[in-house]
């Protein structure tokens, strides 16, 4: 992944200013990795509301998703594109 000049700047001060003991790239891929998982979270939730909705309206209430199952999914799709953290390492 290339990341514009101006951008590694803006991240070296952060990394200088907070002290984080991780490069760029690792820093960047975290980044990335993690507006993905929200994105597909939010996905996930757009996508269940009208299910959830149509099974209360016909007297199924269903346990709703947790956080913790809704990352583990997200995680599940990233690995299967390859954006695991294994692929990372």
């Amino acid at each position: 992944m290339k990341i514009k000049p101006g951008l590694c700047k803006e991240i070296d001060n952060l990394i200088k200013k907070e002290d984080i003991t991780v490069s760029v790239e690792d820093f960047v891929n975290s980044a990335v990795r993690n507006y993905l998982i929200e994105y597909r979270a939010k996905k996930i939730r757009r996508r269940t509301k009208p299910l959830i909705s149509k099974l209360k309206k016909r007297g199924y209430a269903p346990k709703p998703i947790t956080r913790k199952e809704k990352i583990k999914t997200a995680e599940n799709y990233l690995k299967e594109k390859g954006l695991g953290y294994e692929d990372f390492s």
